[in-house]
């Protein structure tokens, strides 16, 4: 089976009570654009990468199927994005496709690197950006109080534990063990999973419901994170996003068996946390044409106070 293949069935059986089996073949046709790449990082090791599309993150995936999936009921509606990391501007390059739907990002200051913050304000306009001063904990809940407020029925709030992310993220659980019985056909697949993360969990619990044969391990919290960026790369030259560090860290706690082979998944590209990475691996990340921006462009947006009546303003006027 090909990737879109999986994609088609996993949906099929997770959605098919609501849609027909032909629009969602239409549907995986358009939000699978290219390959995945399974990458062998060390013996017992791989990693999964999907860093082709706008903003070179997983959430290129997530956010373009929930784009489509949606298209048909957003029409007219203000689509409010509270996600974490930069997932925001993948969504909202991912509704910009949409018509008549206005795509508007509640973002928590901080999470970001330099070069994310770059391609968030060269993605979202200027009054459809709001940069809120706490944590995403706290910004999540902040945002369901003021949309609950808010009497405009037309206001569809977005999280990173939207039920369509689950029917992607399914998706790709599968499609990792499709990729490793291809290449290691005797192998058993080993998955870290953040228990912390509701939506990775809920997939994981859901692919495993569905009949994947997946063996789930718990992220460790304690370790240097730094000094496994540098392991990492000394011992395998894989570059590791610092997002994907507990997972690597937790696979290798495991002690796979010799039957076993460990799954990750690397969230986004590397270069966007190079002035981080370079100084651990003593190596240039090359940057790729999608991520570069104009060093001497100032940031446009301001920080905003973390309240309820702050995030009703911005959604209202």
């Amino acid at each position: 089976m090909t990737q879109r293949d999986v994609a088609f069935v996993v949906a099929n059986t997770l959605l098919g009570e609501s849609i027909s089996s032909e629009s969602l073949r239409n549907i995986v046709e358009q939000w699978i654009e290219s390959d995945a790449t399974f990458r062998q990082v060390g013996s017992s090791m791989y990693a999964y990468e999907y860093l082709s599309g706008p903003t070179m993150s997983i959430y290129d995936l997530h956010a373009r199927l929930l784009a489509l999936l949606k298209a048909d009921t957003v029409t007219s509606s203000k689509i409010v994005c509270c996600s974490k990391a930069d997932s925001s501007a993948a969504v909202c390059q991912a509704f910009k496709s949409v018509t008549g739907c206005s795509p508007y990002i509640l973002q928590a200051v901080g999470v970001l690197s330099d070069l994310e913050k770059r391609q968030l304000v060269s993605i979202v306009p200027n009054d459809k950006l709001c940069v809120v001063k706490c944590d995403e904990a706290t910004l999540e809940i902040l945002s369901q109080r003021a949309v609950a407020h808010i009497s405009d029925q037309s206001i569809r709030l977005i999280t990173d534990d939207n039920a369509y992310y689950r029917v992607s993220r399914v998706a790709m659980l599968f499609d990792m063990y499709r990729r490793l019985k291809t290449l290691q056909p005797d192998k058993k697949f080993v998955f870290a999973c953040d228990k912390t993360q509701r939506a990775c969990m809920d997939a994981c619990t859901t692919a495993i419901e569905m009949g994947l044969p997946v063996r789930i391990v718990e992220t460790v919290p304690d370790y240097d994170r730094d000094q496994v960026i540098k392991q990492a790369y000394t011992t395998t030259g894989y570059i590791l996003s610092p997002r994907a560090v507990e997972q690597w860290v937790s696979l290798n706690a495991a002690s796979l068996e010799s039957d076993e082979v460990g799954v990750f998944v690397q969230p986004s590209h590397p270069a966007k946390r190079r002035k981080l990475l370079e100084p651990l691996i003593n190596h240039v990340i090359p940057l790729p044409h999608k991520l570069y921006f104009n060093p001497s462009v100032n940031l446009r947006y301001k920080f905003n106070a973390p309240t309820v009546n702050t995030i009703i303003n911005f959604l209202t006027n």
